[in-house]
């Protein structure tokens, strides 16, 4: 190999007062950053979560004490229930949702915090869907608030009432009725 001839810039580092090219750059401490908080801890201490509580808790009384509620559920127990279907395709077999109640129970499930956090939470999918219609960025923050939401209401429910939730979204597209739908059945098959 040729050698080179010497660089017409030795020694510029030094006459410039800059540290030479090959050792090593000590960079002073960068204080870090604070921990910032995670949009799902921020979005779980909205104001509005105690007043959601506590109208979950009348309405369910209310309705719970209407003795006509008692009397129409009595008679839903002894009407059919929707049975599964399977309807063969060139593509294989499409299963429609059975084993479920047709039409809607009025007595609302009973509620413990769990629950509760259950239904906040299939209120929140269903609140982020409104920020679909934003043009340019709605599409993704709805995406982000609903998977975050769908998220926590997955892990809140059983899998037994996960199961009926799953079955009742195919049925109606809105989540809160559907976790409600799937939470009262959960209650009636105890």
């Amino acid at each position: 190999m040729p050698k080179l001839p010497p660089s017409p810039f030795k020694g510029f580092e030094e006459k410039a007062g800059l540290p030479p090219l090959n050792k090593a750059i000590k960079l002073p401490e960068v204080p870090s950053l604070p921990e910032l908080p995670s949009l799902p801890s921020i979005l779980s201490k909205l104001p509005f979560e105690a007043q959601l509580d506590r109208a979950l808790d009348s309405i369910g009384k209310t309705i719970r004490e209407n003795p006509v509620v008692k009397k129409v559920d009595e008679i839903q127990d002894r009407l059919p229930k929707i049975r599964e279907v399977s309807i063969p395709t060139p593509l294989g077999k499409v299963k429609l949702v059975g084993g479920i109640d047709p039409w809607p129970r009025l007595t609302p499930p009973k509620m413990d915090a769990r629950r509760k956090e259950a239904i906040k939470a299939s209120i929140g999918v269903d609140l982020a869907s409104l920020f679909g219609i934003i043009p340019g960025w709605g599409d993704y923050i709805e995406e982000e608030l609903s998977d975050i939401y769908m998220h926590k209401l997955r892990n809140t429910l059983t899998p037994k009432e996960l199961d009926l939730f799953q079955k009742y979204d195919k049925l109606n597209p809105i989540d809160t009725i559907a976790c409600i739908r799937a939470l009262v059945q959960a209650d009636r098959k105890k």
